[in-house]
């Protein structure tokens, strides 16, 4: 029963999503629009599905996609993570400062991402000028900020498994001494 739910449901928005005339029957419906369907891809305020036959401008060709390297972040920090895993494995001494290396990251990566979107937080008319692409940079750190967030979580999540005490600053000191004796 859910999975034929599920395919009406699919079935359903697909299409609403081809449809090529306003779904209310209005004409030239203005910005903001009066439905949830509302699209303008001419940019000239009314609702493209709503404009009269020929009246619509033609739609001009989308940019370029911007590539964020978002995977190529998320699997370099997975290697990070593997290979302090591996080493830390195999070298307990070196646990708490890999831990605090990576914590250290964490922060750095959320403060960046943090304090840079204060600055799309101003209006936009007051926003000072920069000299590069200031969005672009703040989601890479923000990319960066959540793949170093899933390793901690990973490793937060897979040390609560066990026995809380290694999870703790201090257990884990213990348990690199109990290792190294």
């Amino acid at each position: 029963m859910p999975k034929t739910i599920f395919f009406f449901l699919f079935l359903l928005a697909s299409s609403a999503l081809a449809q090529d005339t306003c779904p209310l029957g209005l004409k030239n419906d203005s910005l903001p629009g009066q439905c949830a369907g509302y699209r303008d891809a001419n940019v000239d305020s009314l609702c493209d599905l709503s404009e009269a036959e020929g009246q619509a401008a033609p739609v001009a060709p989308a940019a370029p996609r911007v590539n964020y390297y978002f995977w190529d972040i998320l699997i370099i920090t997975g290697i990070l993570g593997l290979a302090t895993e591996l080493f830390t494995g195999k070298n307990a001494k070196k646990t708490p400062i890999l831990q605090t290396v990576w914590n250290w990251l964490l922060l750095l990566s959320f403060l960046g991402s943090a304090l840079s979107g204060l600055y799309f937080v101003l209006p936009f008319d007051q926003r000072p000028a920069l000299g590069f692409n200031f969005s672009y940079w703040h989601t890479v750190v923000s990319i960066t900020f959540i793949a170093i967030g899933l390793y901690h979580t990973i490793r937060r999540f897979v040390c609560l498994l066990g026995k809380p005490g290694p999870c703790l600053k201090n257990g884990a000191c213990k348990e690199a001494k109990k290792r190294s004796k």
